[in-house]
C-alpha cells in the first residue's frame, strides 16, 4: 500500500496512541478511533523497517517525511477516550506559556514578576550586558514553559532524555550539579531545553542554575565531549575494575526488573549514574566476584564476558557459595567433567559459540544456558544435552526469587 499524507493524517490519532503505548492492542485502538487497522499495520511495518521500534520519535520522523503535523492535543481530543492503559498520558511538548501564580526568587536574590517571565528575563539581560552572570532559580513548570519560548535554532529534543530527566526529578534523584540553563546575550535559550521540558513533564519545581550573557556562537561548542558513563562514575569513586563492575551492575539492574531476556518494548533502558553507587553498596559482594574474574590464570573470559561472569558468580553465590566455586572452577578448567555433567555441556556450548557478532538473541541464549546448567548442578541432575532458545520462556535462577517486572510511569518510558 502506498502511504500518502492524506492516509497518514487519517490514522494519526491511532498512531499517536500506539507510539505512546506500544503494548496497546492495534485493533482496539483503531476501532476506538474509527480508522482502518490494515492501514495502521502497513504504516507500522514501514516504520519498523527503518527504526528499531515505533515510538514518538519514529512517528515524528514519519510525519516529517510526509509533511504531516503531529498534534497530540487535537488528535487525542478528536479521538475520544483512549483505551485503558497502565500508565497515564503525559504531554512531552510544552503547552502555551503560562505565568506562575507567585513570584519565584532566585538564589541571587532576583525576583521574577508574575506578569511576564519573558520580560523579567529580558530585563536581566539588559542588566548584565557585556558579562556572563550565573544564578539559581527554582524553576516551576510555568517558568520552564515561558523560557522555552526563547528556544530557537536548537537541535530536536530527545524524548528518551526528557523522560530520564523527569524520572530523576519526580523521584527526588535530581541534584544541582553545576550544569546550567544557558541564555545567549541576545536572549536565546542555547542549552537546557531537555531539562526544562522534563520539569514540565515531571510537573514539579526544580532548582536549576542559569547562566546568561553568553555569546550566541557558544552553542556550537556545547555537548561535543564524551558522555560520562557508569565506568567513569565508578572510576571517580576509586573502584577497582570500573568497566567490568559497571557492566555487571547494569546486568544486575536489568535482572532486578526481569529484563535479562530483553528489555520490554518502550521501557527505560538507561541506568542513571546516580543509581550506580547505591546499587553497588546494596550488592557489595559483587566486588569480590569482579576480582575473581580478573585474577591471574582465570580462563572464564574464554567463555563469558568478565562482566557476565561476575554477575552470575555473584548471584549464584548468594544461594550456595561453595557449589558456586566448584561450578565456575569446573567451567574454567574443564577438569573431572563427564558427558552427563551440566557444566560439561555448558562449557562445550560456550566454547563453540565464541566469536562473531554478539547479538541480543545470542546473549539471551547464553544467559539461559548458564542458568539452566546452574539449576541442574544445584539439583544434582545429570544431563545429556543443554540448550536454550531466545524464543522459549526465560529460566529463573533456582533459590532466588524471580524479580517482578517493574511497572513504570509514563515519564519512565524511553523513546
Amino acid at each position: 500500500m502506498k502511504i500518502t499524507a492524506k492516509i497518514l493524517s487519517a490514522v494519526m490519532p491511532a498512531l499517536l496512541h500506539l507510539a505512546r503505548f506500544p503494548s496497546a492492542n492495534v485493533a482496539y485502538v483503531c476501532r476506538k478511533r474509527e480508522c482502518d487497522p490494515a492501514v495502521v499495520a502497513a504504516i507500522l511495518e514501514e516504520s519498523s523497517s527503518k527504526y528499531r521500534q515505533f515510538n514518538e520519535d519514529a512517528l515524528a520522523a514519519l510525519a516529517e517525511k510526509y509533511g504531516v503535523k503531529v498534534s497530540s492535543h487535537t488528535a487525542d481530543a478528536a479521538a475520544g477516550p483512549a483505551p485503558k492503559s497502565e500508565t497515564p498520558t503525559v504531554e512531552i511538548d510544552p503547552p502555551a506559556a503560562v505565568a506562575p501564580a507567585e513570584p519565584t526568587r532566585s538564589g541571587a536574590g532576583l525576583t521574577m514578576p508574575t506578569s511576564n517571565i519573558g520580560l523579567w528575563l529580558e530585563q536581566q539581560h539588559a542588566k548584565i550586558t557585556g558579562r556572563v552572570h550565573c544564578f539559581q532559580v527554582e524553576v516551576t513548570p510555568a517558568i520552564a514553559t515561558a523560557w522555552l519560548a526563547f528556544n530557537s535554532g536548537n537541535r530536536h529534543p530527545s524524548r528518551a532524555k526528557i523522560r530520564r530527566f523527569a524520572t530523576a526529578m519526580k523521584t527526588g534523584r535530581w541534584a544541582v550539579n553545576g550544569e546550567t540553563i544557558k541564555f545567549s546575550i541576545t536572549g536565546r535559550l542555547i542549552d537546557g531545553q531537555s531539562r526544562l521540558m522534563a520539569v514540565i513533564l515531571a510537573n514539579c519545581p526544580i532548582t536549576l542554575e542559569v547562566r546568561a550573557g553568553l555569546p550566541d556562537i557558544a552553542q556550537q561548542s556545547m555537548d561535543v565531549g564524551e558522555m560520562r558513563k557508569g565506568a567513569h562514575t565508578l572510576e571517580m569513586l576509586g573502584e577497582a575494575n570500573p568497566s567490568i563492575t559497571a557492566a555487571a551492575l547494569k546486568l544486575l539492574w536489568y535482572w532486578g526488573r526481569g529484563w535479562l531476556a530483553g528489555v520490554p518494548f518502550g521501557a527505560q533502558k538507561v541506568m542513571e549514574n546516580s543509581e550506580i553507587a547505591p546499587l553497588l553498596e546494596k550488592h557489595a559482594s559483587l566486588r569480590s566476584s569482579v576480582g575473581w574474574t580478573v585474577a591471574g590464570g582465570n580462563k572464564i573470559d574464554l567463555m563469558l564476558l568478565r562482566s557476565e561472569a561476575a554477575f552470575f558468580h555473584y548471584l549464584f553465590g548468594t544461594t550456595d557459595a561453595e557449589l558456586r566455586d566448584h561450578f565456575f572452577e569446573a567451567l574454567c578448567e574443564g577438569v573431572g567433567l563427564t558427558k552427563v555433567s551440566p557444566v560439561y555441556h555448558l562449557r562445550e556450548r560456550l566454547l563453540a559459540d565464541r566469536g562473531g557478532v554478539d547479538s541480543k538473541d545470542r546473549k539471551v541464549t547464553r544467559y539461559g544456558l548458564v542458568i539452566k546448567a546452574w539449576n541442574a548442578a544445584r539439583a544434582g541432575k545429570q544431563v545429556t544435552s543443554l540448550s536454550h532458545s531466545s524464543k522459549e520462556p526465560f529460566p529463573a535462577i533456582d533459590g532466588i526469587s524471580t524479580p517482578e517486572r517493574e511497572k513504570t510511569q509514563r515519564f519512565d518510558r524511553a523513546a
